[in-house]
């Protein structure tokens, strides 16, 4: 897994091989003015990136945008 990139003061990023071919995939996190945290496209972290993503803040929602998972929102 790669690093959780920073892109400003309250938006992040992470990038990461599919288990099988050449294509990559990318999370997005973002920051909300209340300090939770919306995950975009959430993807497995190791351990190390589980603990930076925890010390960005508490995970209020993760949006999944794919048809597999039939649009579902979860919020924490």
């Amino acid at each position: 897994m790669s690093d959780l990139e920073t892109l400003s003061p309250r938006a992040y990023r992470v990038e990461a091989p599919l288990p099988s071919g050449p294509l990559r995939r990318v999370m997005g996190v973002g920051k909300r003015s209340d300090g939770t945290l919306v995950v975009f496209s959430a993807i497995q972290l190791d351990e190390a990136g589980m603990r930076a993503l925890d010390a960005l803040g508490p995970v209020g929602f993760i949006i999944v945008p794919t048809g597999y998972a039939d649009g579902v929102m979860f919020a924490g």
